[in-house]
């Protein structure tokens, strides 16, 4: 995890590394329309990433993350470094996919 000073935001190296050849794979699969949740986003480096990549060619997506863990989902809506936007939604939490 990375720190940035005051920046409490949880960082990960191996985004940045990765995240390219994930948005290659979901480009063909992803559709026009509809929501995108990813499960398990951690830090939501990638979410966020996704959602700036497609975002100009799929505006009908909507991207919503989740994470069992609290400090993790707590954060999705102040990911990038301000003026980017933030991510959409807020994160779903602990058992968001029970019941």
């Amino acid at each position: 995890m990375g720190d940035d000073g005051d920046d409490a935001r949880l960082c990960f190296p191996a985004t940045e590394r990765n995240r390219e050849a994930i948005g290659t794979v979901l480009e063909p699969l992803l559709p026009a329309a509809g929501l995108v949740l990813e499960l398990a986003s951690g830090s939501g480096e990638h979410l966020c990433y996704l959602q700036q990549r497609f975002g100009p060619s799929r505006p009908g997506l909507r991207w919503l993350g989740s994470d069992p863990d609290p400090p993790a989902s707590g954060q999705f809506g102040g990911l990038g470094p301000p003026p980017e936007p933030a991510c959409q939604g807020s994160p779903l939490g602990p058992g968001c996919l029970c019941g």
